[in-house]
Parts: C-alpha cells; structure tokens; sequence
C-alpha cells in the first residue's frame, strides 16, 4: 500500500502501451531501469508500478501504469527540465 501523500506531495502518473512483441525480459529491463532512473533522484519520495486497472475497462490499451511521488512541484519541474537522464531513459528504449 502507497504510504500517505503530504499536501506538498505532486503526483506523476504514466500510462504505458508496450507492443505486443516485446519480450518478458526487455518489458523487465524497462521497468528495472525507470526504477533506477527514480532512485537517483533526490527529490523523489517514491515509485509505484502495476498492471491491474481493476474491473472497469477504461484502459484503452494501457497495459502499465507508473506513479512517481515528489516532495513538491518544484522537484517534478526539475526532473523534467534538468533531467539528462529522463531523456537518456527515453532515447535508450526507444520511447516517445
């Protein structure tokens, strides 16, 4: 269970697609590699993954979902601005 969100606290959510071929180990590779990413972020509170959406079917196509946790907006305005290896994640893997 997530631990409880400070008012500061901003929330960042990632719907993801991955394709159809995309093997077991590469999805865990990914997946092994946003948590890494996270981890040496200094300003992160936590990283959350899953694939369950629950009963509803709302997902259209999203098979996994990512919420990363930041002590306030100001850190998730870093990570995106200042943030080589956000983008290094994102060219690595061939994401958009």
């Amino acid at each position: 269970m997530a631990e409880k969100a400070a008012a500061s606290d901003v929330r960042h959510t990632v719907l993801a697609k991955f394709k159809a071929d995309l093997s077991t180990q590469e999805l865990e590779q990914l997946i092994t590699d946003m948590e890494d990413l996270y981890s040496k972020i200094e300003f992160a509170k936590s990283f959350e993954w899953g694939t369950d959406f629950g009963e509803v079917k709302r997902h259209k196509g999203f098979t996994h979902i990512f919420v990363m946790t930041f002590y306030e907006t100001g850190g998730l305005d870093a990570f995106f601005i200042s943030s080589c290896s956000h983008s290094l994640w994102y060219q690595i893997h061939g994401l958009h």
